[in-house]
């Protein structure tokens, strides 16, 4: 194997299955991780991005900018494992040829997921010889029994397993792998020397805000989530304990600000009717825009994430980065960035009633939630992008070094 040597016009190429698409001549993305590798620029004079590429026809209301400094290369386009199982006999024939000239004039290569294009890029790399490592973000056996229904479920289930034994056949023969989160550590074996825990930061030092909490005697009090709208989530759990929060306290004025989208969303709106709280829960749909959620990350007295299963969410770390207090579930990855009281507070997976006392504990005791913001503050200074790039890097140079 190359020693990972970051000489001048240095490159690094970044291979992953979430799409791009392109609008006025701009690309864009939905997946945030996308945009987290302008921070290795640092490091390399070029980074190139290789995506599944929808083309510019496409009807996307919403997206998030890709960094203008990174160059896209565009992939054949495909939607997830299926569709690109599906397209395969079209793909295969324009997909290899591209990865291997990317591969060839790059000096290090890095796998954001373990599915069909991950396995590819990985055997050409290694065959190539060059520094390679794999991102692996969570339990994705977890993420698809919640994702998909029917047979599409089981398929989904038994691909993710699949995976999972080949991810353990290249950590036996030597892969470099980034894994988040304890849990995927303890379903993993491997060498040391193979197995690096990590997490995706997308914060940047100029995005961090220190603040005081704001009067709520004073205010309307805001609750936010952000995020997908899914069973997994936990969002029906926390419409519940809202509305018996406003019962218990006598709060008609409290607000509920729901971003993201999801399958899920008709029945969230469903039960918001059933429990008479339609007009204190909003819906803001996915928000692309950085600026307007940061502004309702600057607005919200507290956050709230009630998933059932989690790797470690990005979106913890924003509401820190933006000063926020955190209620949260101890599931998945959870634990490994929020120490109940200290940055954030931790109850179980499920309970409305626990969500009801966490949001009062939160709310009603100012110095509870200076102390939240506090601990989060400086959790978050210590884990930037820019900060996560340097330690992986530098364990590159570990490895391969």
């Amino acid at each position: 194997m190359k020693y990972l040597k970051l000489k001048k016009n240095s490159r690094l190429l970044v291979v992953g299955s979430d799409p791009v698409w392109k609008k006025n001549d701009k690309y864009f993305t939905l997946s945030p991780f996308n945009t987290f590798f302008s921070a290795f620029l640092h490091y390399f004079d070029y980074v190139s991005m290789a995506l599944p590429f929808l083309g510019d026809k496409i009807q996307i209301k919403n997206g998030i900018a890709m960094p203008e400094d990174i160059e896209i290369v565009e992939l054949p386009g495909f939607k997830g494992v299926i569709d690109f199982i599906r397209k395969s006999i079209w793909i295969l024939p324009k997909l290899i040829p591209v990865l291997h000239k990317e591969i060839k004039k790059s000096d290090a290569v890095m796998v954001m997921h373990d599915d069909f294009l991950g396995l590819i890029t990985l055997l050409q790399a290694r065959k190539q010889k060059k520094p390679h490592l794999l991102f692996l973000g969570g339990n994705q056996v977890e993420v698809v029994r919640n994702k998909y229904t029917g047979l599409k479920r089981w398929g989904a289930i038994y691909l993710a397993h699949l995976f999972e034994k080949i991810d353990q056949y290249w950590m036996d023969h030597g892969l470099t792998v980034l894994v988040t989160g304890r849990e995927m550590i303890e379903r993993l074996s491997a060498p040391e020397r193979y197995i690096y825990p990590y997490f995706t930061s997308l914060i940047s030092d100029e995005d961090i805000i220190y603040r005081k909490p704001r009067d709520i005697s004073s205010n309307s009090t805001n609750i936010l989530y952000a995020g997908f709208l899914t069973e997994n989530k936990g969002v029906h759990i926390l419409l519940e304990a809202f509305a018996r929060f406003r019962e218990k306290y006598h709060t008609p004025d409290i607000k509920l600000h729901l971003a993201g989208d999801g399958y899920f969303r008709p029945k969230l709106e469903e039960i918001c009717q059933q429990l008479k709280i339609t007009e204190n829960v909003i819906f803001y749909g996915f928000i692309g825009d950085k600026e307007k959620l940061k502004q309702l990350f600057r607005e919200a007295d507290m956050f709230v994430l009630p998933s059932k299963s989690e790797g470690i969410p990005k979106v913890l770390l924003e509401a820190m980065a933006y000063g926020v207090p955190i209620l949260t579930t101890n599931v998945g990855g959870i634990p490994d960035i929020i120490e109940d009281g200290v940055n954030g507070l931790l109850i179980p997976p499920g309970s409305p009633g626990g969500f009801v006392k966490g949001m009062a504990k939160i709310l009603f005791d100012a110095k509870l939630r200076q102390k939240l913001i506090d601990g989060g503050y400086h959790f978050i200074k210590e884990h930037t992008k820019e900060k996560q790039a340097k330690e992986i890097i530098e364990y590159l140079h570990r490895v391969y070094g």
